[in-house]
């Protein structure tokens, strides 16, 4: 009886595994809503945080809505920076002009990364609670978005009826603090990147958490093939 169970399961698997590389969803075209987010290190968090807030009207002509700022958990000389644009292209073009450099030279800003993801399902800019709240942003560059969001909704989404469906969103047996504010993000990158990003109630617990043992595991069964997280300790947001 057990090993016909087990055939049926990997029958059923292996269909969606071929069904998904099978079909290839297109990414977000570059001039879709999407959300940028940026980690980088700067010498004064309030000298960034003034000339950031003096660039507002520009973030504001060239299609900003929204940001958060918070302090990097693992190295606090690091910011990470959530943007969220109406249009990616035009707010990464933005990022390029000498109006925006020239601002973040004067805060010492250096080794900035910059990600960015078309929104699937929005981040919310409605609460930031205080520390030791936090934001979590796991980038994962997967085998296939379509074989990964299959396999994500049919474990994890309530909202798609997954195995957790009753037990509220981002539920996880061995996870100690409380998450929520989940939103997901697809890259524009040529190979396929998924951004899932949620808000912590003390991210300070959330590292133990997303490298641990069931969470390695998960990464397998969802095609991830490299998985990056960056944990941010919230300091203030605002929209444009």
């Amino acid at each position: 009886m057990k090993s016909g169970i087990l055939f049926l399961f990997t029958t059923l698997l292996w269909g969606t595994i071929q069904y998904c590389l099978a079909t290839s969803t297109p990414p977000p075209a570059a001039d879709s809503q999407g959300t940028l987010f940026i980690r980088e290190k700067t010498a004064d968090v309030k000298t960034f945080q003034s000339s950031f807030l003096n660039l507002r009207n520009d973030f504001k002509t060239n299609g900003f809505l929204a940001y958060s700022l918070h302090a990097d958990l693992q190295d606090p000389s690091f910011l990470i920076l959530t943007l969220q644009c109406s249009n990616l292209a035009k707010g990464l073009a933005f990022l390029k002009t000498e109006v925006y450099k020239t601002a973040m030279k004067t805060t010492g800003v250096k080794d900035a990364v910059v990600w960015c993801g078309g929104d699937i399902t929005p981040r919310k800019y409605d609460d930031l609670p205080p520390k030791p709240a936090g934001i979590v942003i796991a980038r994962n560059d997967v085998r296939s978005y379509d074989y990964w969001k299959a396999m994500f909704d049919q474990e994890h989404n309530p909202q798609h009826g997954g195995n957790n469906a009753n037990k509220g969103e981002g539920y996880h047996e061995k996870r100690d603090y409380l998450p929520s504010h989940y939103s997901f993000h697809r890259g524009l990158e040529k190979h396929d990147v998924v951004y899932v990003v949620h808000q912590a109630s003390d991210v300070s617990k959330a590292p133990f958490f997303m490298t641990s043992q069931p969470m390695r595991a998960m990464q397998g069964p969802l095609g991830i093939q490299k998985f990056t997280v960056w944990y941010g300790v919230n300091i203030e947001q605002g929209v444009f």
